[in-house]
């Protein structure tokens, strides 16, 4: 495959002509050309195209850039095949096929984030990227004042808690002690090895990858600020493993079938099929079973319809629970039996 040094004057190159630049931002080319290496990038996708765009780049020329040097990766790769054996070089092939195609995924997808802000020719993006500079500035001048970092995941929607002692920062990394608990917060996200920190803005946190370990030190890359998983959602909704089976009765004297899809002490989410779209503000009698796998309890509700959408060919509702006796305390209940059996599963993960 290409060396760093090949992709990095391809890539400078290529933005230059894409963009008519004599000397294009160096941080956009090395964030490039780390995606192209499939390295961590000192920017995240979002990050290169809100600088970009701050430099007066088009987002399609970003792409183009992208493109150009991926065939040089590809042509790069094709060469070192000759001296592989057939099957080696096909499992080659297929790594480096894979890895472009989920940069290509990430790009459009982010495109359309901001074809949908940009309207206003960037000024949003720049004035949320000024934002998260600013928390992430507060953040670590509160890591190196404390002399810890607050972390925590998401297990089945479960908020797992971490405190870890700061060791040292850098503008791309940031080294924690490494404790039993960050372990298992690590072990709660994604592929075990994403974990987040919050800021001052509850919308916003910081998203950090593992990146390098040792016996007594975590190396994690900050890898910039997202929007919070869970947006501002003040109840943990818990998702239903499984299929629960409810009952509805409507006005209209259908009574069809729904599956819960998930649960909180307000409100639940069903999907209905055989139905047309449900009139939001309208009651519904809701009845079935609801529990975890050692015990189950029957549940006789009234319900207001809140929302619906289309999903293929079934239809979501969300409904809110109407003010019944006994049902809150019921269903608050299941709520901490699910999170007792969600934090069991993931300390069997974090050992193993």
């Amino acid at each position: 495959m290409a060396t760093q040094e090949e992709v990095l004057w391809n890539c400078r190159s290529a933005l230059a002509a894409a963009v008519g630049a004599g000397s294009p931002d160096d941080r956009v080319v090395q964030a490039l050309a780390a995606l192209v290496l499939g390295h961590p990038s000192p920017m995240e996708l979002e990050e290169v195209i809100a600088a970009g765009i701050a430099a007066g780049y088009p987002s399609g020329a970003l792409l183009k850039t992208l493109l150009r040097c991926q065939l040089f990766d590809l042509e790069a790769l094709l060469a070192d095949a000759q001296e592989r054996t057939p099957l080696e070089a096909l499992d080659a092939l297929r790594t480096l096929f894979l890895q472009h195609q989920q940069i290509h995924n990430a790009f459009i997808e982010r495109f359309g984030e901001h074809a949908a802000e940009g309207a206003d020719d960037g000024s949003a993006l720049r004035a949320r990227a000024e934002h998260d500079a600013q928390l992430l500035h507060a953040l670590q001048a509160q890591w190196r004042a404390n002399g810890q970092v607050e972390f925590f995941n998401y297990f089945r929607e479960l908020q797992v808690p971490a405190t870890a002692p700061f060791v040292d920062l850098d503008e791309y990394y940031l080294t924690v002690g490494r404790t039993p608990r960050l372990s298992t917060v690590l072990a709660a996200g994604e592929r075990g090895c994403i974990v987040y920190a919050p800021t001052d803005d509850p919308g916003r946190l910081v998203r950090f990858e593992r990146y390098a370990a040792s016996a007594d030190a975590l190396v994690l890359r900050i890898a910039g600020l997202r929007d919070h998983p869970q947006g501002l959602r003040q109840r943990l909704r818990v998702e239903v493993p499984g299929e629960a089976v409810f009952r509805l009765q409507l006005p209209d004297g259908e009574a069809p079938t729904a599956y819960l899809r998930d649960f909180s002490v307000s409100g639940m989410r069903l999907d209905v099929s055989g139905v047309a779209r449900l009139r939001p503000g309208i009651q519904v009698q809701c009845s079935g079973s609801l529990g975890t796998r050692l015990r189950k309890i029957e549940l006789t509700m009234t319900v207001l319809v809140r929302w619906t959408t289309a999903v293929g060919d079934v239809t979501r509702i969300g409904v809110e629970l109407v003010q019944q006796q006994g049902h809150r305390e019921l269903l608050d209940r299941l709520v901490r039996e699910y999170e007792q059996e969600a934090i069991k599963a993931l300390n069997m993960i974090a050992q193993d």
